[in-house]
């Protein structure tokens, strides 16, 4: 009788979905509570250090080096674009004419360095989902949502990488052109790249449909006579409107806190479905456990710095040296452990 062989489908030392998305919440604290420079450069270099330590071979990950030059290209734009349109501060370097419409009077090194705080928070967050996309497949992501959010999760996920998979498409298309002799050398010659890439496109759509329809998406093997509980997704609509205004307003933590209730408003709202079943379960090795317990500590500390005010730093209306706080420095360089056993 032959011996039945488990196989593993994870690639062996490195952490699982789980974790990895401990880690990007961790990360991605930083620029969402904080716009003090020194904290968001050592994020930025500590996701950078990462997502080159990380494997990227695939056409997916080829793309996403392009959606992060492109995002990188704008928030570098934002900066002048906030030093010609914010007229504050107390450090004026220059003054362009007042007749001149929205860029004239005076300019401050408060709105530069508010611009550049802004950049690096934009490319802090695109450095650690370019760096979550290539460590984890999105079908583990996928497999982690309760089952009620399943079907909302596949179709997140899909939308999520419609962008990197067009421009992955617009790539291969474009070497292709070149390889059969063709030259762009007019916008004209545009037509022969978008006409094969909306063709691509659709097809990928409808191979996509087929697939999830083959595989029963948004059908369950048992249907449960549960109807909506209308009042908790009503209520979770409210929630997350005073949630937006609490932010809007810099109440960050109460609009976070008032975030995740919604979330689990709308869950509780959502329709039960049957039980899903799971191909391959969720496995805690070493490198898991101490990337999730590396990270829910950085949370923590982060968390604590927020409630103690340490995160907070304002360049308006007076411009003074950014505040350092070791603790917070320590929390953001405990999220350089994946790149212990990354790309082994």
């Amino acid at each position: 009788m032959s011996a039945v062989k488990h196989v593993t489908l994870s690639n062996e030392g490195t952490a699982n979905a789980a974790a990895w998305l401990a880690w990007f919440a961790g990360i991605a604290l930083v620029p969402m509570l904080s716009r003090n420079p020194l904290y968001l450069v050592m994020a930025l270099l500590v996701a950078l250090a990462v997502y080159l330590s990380t494997p990227r071979s695939s056409s997916l990950a080829r793309a996403w080096r392009l959606v992060l030059l492109i995002g990188t290209t704008l928030a570098t734009f934002s900066i002048g674009f906030n030093v010609l349109t914010v007229h504050a501060g107390d450090r004026v370097f220059a003054r362009l004419p007042d007749a001149l419409p929205i860029v004239g009077g005076p300019l401050t090194w408060n709105a530069l360095v508010y611009g550049v705080s802004s950049a690096l928070a934009i490319a802090t967050l695109l450095v650690a989902a370019a760096t979550l996309s290539a460590a984890v497949r999105q079908a583990d992501l996928i497999r982690l949502l309760p089952s009620r959010v399943a079907t909302l999760g596949v179709a997140g996920a899909v939308a999520l990488t419609l962008v990197p998979q067009t421009i992955a498409a617009a790539r291969d298309i474009y070497d292709a052109q070149r390889a059969r002799g063709h030259r762009f050398r007019s916008p004209r010659d545009a037509i022969s790249l978008l006409a094969p890439l909306l063709g691509a496109g659709l097809e990928r759509a409808l191979v996509l449909a087929e697939a999830l329809e083959t595989r029963g998406f948004g059908s369950s093997a048992r249907q449960v006579a549960r109807p909506r509980r209308w009042p908790a997704l009503a209520g979770a609509a409210g929630v997350t409107i005073a949630a937006v205004a609490l932010i809007g307003f810099g109440r960050v933590l109460p609009g976070v806190a008032l975030l995740i209730a919604a979330m689990a408003l709308a869950a509780a709202g959502a329709p039960a479905r049957s039980q899903r079943t799971r191909f391959r379960p969720l496995v805690w090795d070493i490198p898991s456990v101490v990337l999730a317990l590396v990270a829910g500590l950085a949370i923590v500390l982060l968390g604590l710095a927020l409630i103690d005010g340490l995160l907070t730093y304002n360049p308006f209306p007076r411009l003074t040296t950014p505040p350092f706080d070791p603790l917070i420095g320590g929390a953001i360089l405990l999220l350089l452990t994946p790149t212990i056993w990354s790309g082994q």
